[in-house]
This record gives structure tokens, sequence and C-alpha cells, in this order.
């Protein structure tokens, strides 16, 4: 299953970074640089993380400084949301889905990663 997410992740990114192809290229290595720098934190902040509380907190300070909106859940998941800008006010939602565990960080950071910077971004 995990293998899937993240194929579908990856997917999801590549879709991104394509529509983004009217863009000059210092833009589009831009954003595969934050894709990358956001990875790089993720394995430096959520290293020792021992709960899925910490990675929770981590992803409502990340939404917090990228001004998206965090929505802890009660069964502990968290939902970011961005809301979307004024000339695209009237596009479908789109819904990224991604599953980090204090287990397995080593293994989901790439895709959470991948999610963070298509919200930011």
């Amino acid at each position: 299953m995990k293998k899937i997410i993240l194929i579908l992740l990856t997917l999801i990114m590549a879709f991104s970074f394509a529509a983004c192809s009217a863009l000059d290229e210092e833009t589009a290595i831009a954003l595969k640089s934050d894709t990358y720098s956001i990875y790089e934190q993720l394995k430096k902040d959520l290293a020792k993380a021992a709960s899925n509380e910490e990675i929770c907190d981590y992803l409502s300070d990340f939404a917090e400084k990228h001004n998206l909106t965090a929505n802890n859940q009660a069964d502990g998941t968290i939902v970011l949301i961005k809301q979307p800008s004024e000339e695209h006010i009237a596009a479908k939602t789109t819904t990224l889905q991604c599953g980090i565990s204090p287990e397995t960080i080593k293994e989901d950071a790439p895709a959470m990663a991948i999610a963070l910077a298509v919200l930011k971004n």
C-alpha cells in the first residue's frame, strides 16, 4: 500500500511540475529544490519523533509557516488545507493523502516531502 501511495504522490508531483512547464526553467528548478529541502528537513526534524502527536505538531508548525490550515482530527490524523488563490477559486478540490508514523519515518519521508511541497507551492 505504501508503494502505491508513493507512486501516486510521485505522479501527482510530476503532473504538478508538468503543469508548471509554462514557467521558466529557473522556477521549475526552484520547485524541485524546495521538495528536496523539505525532505531533508523532515528527515532531520522527525528522526527522533516518538509519537504521532510529535509528527502532527511538526505538520501543524509547517502549516502555520506556509499559510496552510491544519485540522487535527480526533483519531490522531491531521488534515492540511490550502485555500485556492483568486485565479483558481472555481477549481475542483484536489486531495493528497499520505501516511507517516514514528516507525516508518525514513520510508515515508519522500512521499511526505512531495505532498508538502505540492501543498506549499
